[in-house]
Formats: structure tokens, sequence, C-alpha cells
């Protein structure tokens, strides 16, 4: 999966958690400040991207990923948690 797949996916499971336009969402959008998401549901967000990517993020790096731009730089960084 590319990177440019795996930020369409990505922006879909946004999509679908908090009914945001895909096409709205920014890389640097903040999830809590633009999106208007507030923690609970930023860590929904992020387990249904878990979910529908079969990765794992690590739990420490959670408090970290803020925005789309967050999210696929871990994804990123941890390459062998991403379920082929």
């Amino acid at each position: 999966m590319t990177q440019t797949s795996m930020e369409r996916k990505i922006l879909s499971v946004i999509a679908a958690n908090t009914g945001c336009d895909p096409e709205r969402i920014g890389l640097n959008d903040d999830f809590e400040e633009v999106l208007g998401l507030d923690s609970l549901d930023r860590l929904d967000v992020l387990a249904a991207v878990e979910d529908e990517l079969g990765v794992r993020i690590p739990d420490d790096r959670f408090a970290e990923i803020r925005n789309l731009d967050g999210l696929l730089k871990a994804l990123g960084a941890r390459p062998s948690e991403i379920a082929a």
C-alpha cells in the first residue's frame, strides 16, 4: 500500500468516525482543534485506523498523534507492524 492509498484509507476511516468530509481534512489539521474531536474521540479514530489497516500503534505514540501527518509518520516509523 503506497502512502497515497494509505492516506486515502485513513481519511475514509476518519470521515466514517467523525462525519467530516475527507476532502476537507488537511494533513496538518489538528484532530481536536480543527476537527472538533475530544481526546476520547481521537482515541476511537486511532483504534479504528488500527483495525482498518491491521496495524498496531504503540500506546505511548497515541498522545503524539495530533493530525493526519503525525498518524502517517507514526505508521511509517513502524513498518514492521503494518500487516501486508
